[in-house]
């Protein structure tokens, strides 16, 4: 990924999820539900509208499964149309082990042009994914132009598996196939830095007329990347990764592998199972299939661009319980991620929905995952509440319009309105307010259930939440019923200001299957009174307060203990669950155990919108390769240009952030409830720095109010 001016090279990648924010800026932000158009055009695209560049807008997915599809390189390489640059080879690798996935994709891509262009690298993550690893070979590839007729693109064998754990991806840059030669020279590999100075850099670089690339979240799920130069008649090799979480169907795991490109590129797709966490592995597929037993449990490796889905499943050896264990040299301690399912005495459906208003977000909202679910939510909901005797759908972005007014909930109309659902194009901001404006002055949009399917970030209009109930005071005092997703932010304030008059917040963890969400607002629930673990620090994805029939519960731990097992005690009103958690590490988990344990810990910390936590989120993204709205990526040519730009990893010391936090209380942001909010954080950071024997996560005792505080 090189930007070539005179004799002076410079490569600079960037992903933005955005900036920091406080809440009080975020409807000025310039990547707040909108496209973000680059605004600089390299000299063979110079004649090209910039409107041109825009991404084709997402639509809403009512699908039960999404499959991962090769990344295209995009470009105007024979006209002024954006075309995918053709595939010359796709070497992808999938690692599970435990409840995680790794997909790592290895693609060399051909310029057939007579020019150098320019391209943009799309990558559509599935829900719940996140990128893990971005690197740019830097060398042409094959030794000379004859080999463009032969089948020798890639190496005699896939990836070793160690090679693909870490947090550095280490491939070959150099091998012989026959005849053939290849010398990709030098990987550069993203590196983690405060978005901000970020975006300084990129700017300075943009002043010396070098024309960087810019990549950036691209909204609705999208990863997009700018590369320049592709040679004319030149190759580009990528190398990009993801992680996520598997979701469980039933008694079983169902994983459904990436599809190979349709094309005639070189293909090998190869998976990697880690023993001890499964029985009974099978894959399903109509390529050429070998597979192999290892030390590390199973191989399969296969060959061919069948364009029908290959899936993996398996039977969890404990189905109650699954995790991952890992270790970091930075962190003291080691680090657990946990996904559980709490044990429930049988909860009464009390609730009859009725008529039923699903408000639909349709904003190209950037922020969270949440609306990768909201069509199969809908599904969900309208096919499994007999309860529903009509439903009507507003979708709302900048303006609001009615989908549909009130109809019978039949399959006929179910299957109308969701095929009308699906053809829905995401864009613009989230205007909270111009929906409730419309629910309002529509006495025809008078429910019994109002269903908010968004993450309730508002980036256009009013968006605090005592405003917004002072206005609507009589529709925001109706049954609201909402969802979270993970670990992923939600906006709390407005959700609890919905949902205090008999409603719901219904967390929905990574990997987890629907449809037992979908059925979750009809239940009375049971209130979740601790979570505990002697000699840790617990965190938990969402902050449940209430448990349904079928939940999962998604836990980071931080555990001090010398013992060989942990025990997790999770209380409920009605009941007590003791889970034991062997603290044995396997090398070839704990890379990816690590990084899972931090990205639940720093959307926890992404939450307050606080400068302090953001410093300790940067420090652990810089540590685990993470991309949020507070730890950008960027790729520079040489380690020189990092130094030049003092580019450094931050110093990952928790007890240093928590002790700043608490000399400098007085400059934390101040949201609403801010006495309130400010003391939750104050707790939060303590607990994050030291380790006692309590609990870390803890509801308040005798009170009915919806949220909980750390302790």
């Amino acid at each position: 990924m090189l930007a070539i001016i005179t004799t002076i090279s410079l490569s600079i990648f960037t992903l933005f999820c955005s900036s920091y924010r406080s809440p009080k800026n975020r409807a000025a932000s310039i990547d707040d539900g909108q496209e973000v158009v680059n605004p600089l055009l390299n000299q063979a695209d110079k004649n090209i509208s910039q409107s041109d560049e825009l991404n084709p807008a997402d639509k809403l997915s009512t699908k039960d499964f999404f499959q991962t599809k090769v990344p295209a390189l995009l470009s105007r390489y024979q006209s002024y149309e954006l075309e995918p640059l053709p595939l010359k080879s796709q070497d992808i690798s999938v690692v599970i082990t435990g409840h995680k996935a790794k997909v790592i994709f290895d693609l060399v891509y051909y310029n057939p042009g007579n020019r150098m262009v320019s391209g943009k690298f799309l990558v559509s993550l599935p829900n719940g994914a996140s990128p893990a690893y971005l690197g740019m070979f830097q060398g042409q590839g094959p030794a000379s132009k004859g080999l463009l007729a032969e089948k020798n693109w890639l190496q005699k064998k896939s990836a070793r598996l160690q090679s693909i754990l870490g947090k550095d991806i280490k491939l070959e840059n150099e091998w012989q196939n026959k005849s053939a030669s290849f010398d990709w020279g030098e990987k550069r590999a993203a590196r983690v830095i405060n978005p901000i100075k970020g975006r300084q850099i990129y700017e300075n670089t943009v002043r010396r007329r070098v024309d960087p690339a810019l990549a950036e979240w691209a909204g609705a799920s999208k990863f997009s990347t700018r590369i320049y130069p592709i040679a004319a008649k030149g190759y580009k090799r990528i190398v990009f990764a993801y992680t996520q979480a598997i979701e469980s169907h039933q008694n079983d795991i169902q994983y459904i592998l990436p599809l190979p490109n349709k094309s005639k590129a070189q293909t090998r797709l190869t998976l990697h199972l880690i023993k001890n966490y499964y029985r009974s592995p099978h894959l399903s597929t109509q390529n050429s299939l070998k597979k192999t037993r290892t030390k590390y449990g199973w191989k399969w490796v296969m060959e061919g661009d069948s364009q029908k889905p290959s899936t993996f499943q398996a039977t969890p050896i404990n189905k109650k319980v699954q995790y991952i264990v890992g270790e970091n040299p930075n962190v003291r301690g080691k680090l657990v991620h946990l996904q559980v399912k709490p044990i429930q005495n049988s909860s009464s459906v009390n609730r009859k929905t009725k008529k039923a208003l699903f408000l639909v977000d349709t904003s190209y909202s950037a922020r969270s995952k949440l609306h990768n679910l909201s069509g199969r939510i809908l599904a969900q909901v309208l096919k499994s509440d007999t309860s529903i005797t009509q439903f009507a759908i507003v979708l709302f972005d900048v303006k609001s319009q009615i989908l549909t007014k009130f109809v019978a909930n039949t399959s006929s109309n179910r299957k109308k309105w969701l095929e009308k659902v699906s053809s829905i194009q995401l864009e613009g901001a989230t205007n909270f307010s111009s929906a409730l404006d419309l629910i309002q002055q529509k006495q025809s949009l008078k429910a019994d259930t109002y269903f908010l399917l968004s993450d309730g970030h508002i980036t256009w209009g009013d968006e605090k939440a005592k405003s917004l109930q002072a206005k609507y005071s009589n529709l925001m005092g109706k049954r609201w019923i909402c969802y979270s997703y993970g670990s992923h932010s939600i906006n709390q304030s407005l959700f609890q200001t919905l949902t205090k008059v008999d409603g719901r917040i219904v967390p929905i963890s990574s990997g987890q299957n629907i449809s037992s969400a979908a059925k979750a607002h009809r239940v009375s629930g049971i209130r979740l009174k601790r979570i505990y673990v002697k000699d840790s620090e617990v965190t938990i994805a969402g902050n449940p307060k209430w448990i349904y029939p079928g939940q999962l519960l998604e836990l980071a731990i931080k555990t001090y203990s010398q013992r060989r097992t942990i025990y997790l005690q999770i209380d409920t009103e009605k009941s007590k669950q003791k889970v034991a958690i062997d603290l044995q590490v396997s090398k070839f988990s704990k890379a990816i155990a690590a990084r899972s344990w931090a990205s639940v810990y720093v959307n926890r910390l992404l939450e307050f919108y606080d400068k302090q936590a953001d410093e300790l989120v940067l420090a652990l993204s810089q540590n685990f390769s993470l991309s949020n709205r507070a730890a950008s990526f960027i790729i520079l040519e040489t380690d020189n240009e990092y130094k030049q730009h003092k580019i450094v990893n931050q110093q990952l010391n928790l007890a240093k952030i928590a002790q700043k936090v608490r000399s400098k209380k007085g400059n934390i942001y101040a949201t609403e409830g801010s006495r309130e909010v400010l003391a939750k954080r104050q707790k939060l950071f303590e607990a994050l720095a030291s380790c006692k024997d309590r609990p870390v996560w803890k509801v308040r005792k005798n009170t009915t109010s919806n949220y909980s505080v750390f302790k």
